[in-house]
């Protein structure tokens, strides 16, 4: 009677051991970061994911901006105004549910993050803020279509 019973505990662990390997695989969070510079500015786009899984959890936009070479001014009094938008722009973003935006400027260089997570933000009004037209309705950001879609417009992805 030992020998099955000890069969049977051994078994026991095995699958204990392998149901939580892979569900520790399928909770690891995967980082995907693009990147892209045209000499105005710079952006790095950076999308969390669970395992393998398409559906981005969390995404941060990183961007700065040079407002003399974006405006092709250096009359401070238009570089202001410049820096007014880009601060009315992250408070517009601050405001909804699930996204956080900081803006910053040094000199001429803008710094500006938003952060979207995507379980309680409201697609909808996000792309309605950066005027944005959805194709029916979307609740989710897909990494494969990003991804697609960054590298058509001259992103390179970070490994």
């Amino acid at each position: 009677m030992k020998k099955p019973a000890a069969k049977l505990l051994r078994w026991l662990l095995s699958a204990t051991l392998l149901t939580l390997v892979l569900a520790g695989c399928q909770a690891t969070t995967r980082r995907t970061t693009f990147t892209k510079d045209d000499g105005e500015e710079q952006t790095t786009m950076i999308f969390y994911t669970k395992g393998n899984a398409d559906v981005v959890d969390k995404q941060v936009t990183k961007l700065d901006i040079d407002l003399v070479k974006t405006m092709g001014t250096k009359n401070a009094s238009t570089l202001d105004d410049g820096w007014r938008i880009m601060q009315q722009n992250a408070k517009a973003h601050a405001k909804l549910r699930g996204v956080k935006a900081t803006v910053s400027r040094q000199q001429n260089i803008v710094h500006e993050v938003i952060t979207v997570d995507t379980a309680k933000v409201n697609f909808a009004k996000l792309a309605k803020l950066d005027d944005q037209v959805l194709a029916g309705k979307t609740d989710h950001i897909g990494l494969a279509n990003v991804t697609q879609t960054l590298k058509a417009d001259g992103y390179h992805e970070v490994k």
